[in-house]
């Protein structure tokens, strides 16, 4: 049995999108969002692990020695309830491996779920921060370089001008440029 034709990136990104804020406004969440991390496994298991960090982690993680915020002080991670995704979760993994070369869909589609939330900013549903961000990356094999990092926050939809404001805080310190 060949993978289904009727598959849409577009509406399973914006489903995750819609699933990950209604989580997030579950927590009941006091303090601004800046980060929203979606942690998932490349070319395996693309429904991520949701960890965040409000103001006042990103401000503890600042203040101390060494530390950088793009992994401390987050909070996390939050199961999501996949059953409501679980079809299309299984289609998109289906044509993942359906694919010629290396797998990219899935990658695109969590990639866009994060430019979703940014672009939406959770749909005011979750309060955030002027700093707030949604990435996804897999920290295993990706995000070890600066020039990494810019790649996956570009392609969720990060501005030039957010990832500046977010270098100049320190929330790449330890990554050197290459």
């Amino acid at each position: 049995m060949g993978p289904k034709t009727n598959f849409s990136i577009d509406e399973l990104s914006e489903k995750l999108a819609i699933l990950i804020t209604d989580h997030l406004e579950a927590v009941s969440i006091v303090e601004p969002l800046v980060i929203v991390d979606l942690f998932y496994h490349y070319a395996d298991w693309y429904l991520p692990l949701v960890s965040y960090i409000t103001i006042g982690g990103l401000e503890k993680s600042l203040a101390s020695p060494g530390g950088f915020a793009i992994y401390e002080q987050k909070v996390g991670p939050i199961q999501l309830d996949h059953r409501p995704l679980d079809e299309q979760m299984d289609q998109l993994m289906e044509l993942e491996w359906s694919q010629q070369g290396l797998p990219d869909m899935g990658r695109r589609m969590i990639r866009k779920t994060a430019a979703i939330l940014n672009q939406t900013r959770l749909w005011g549903r979750v309060i955030t921060h002027d700093l707030f961000g949604a990435y996804a990356a897999d920290g295993t094999i990706e995000g070890h370089s600066l020039e990494e990092w810019e790649e996956i926050l570009t392609a969720c939809g990060i501005t030039k001008e957010q990832q500046a404001a977010w270098k100049h805080l320190g929330f790449f310190s330890g990554y050197e440029q290459a």
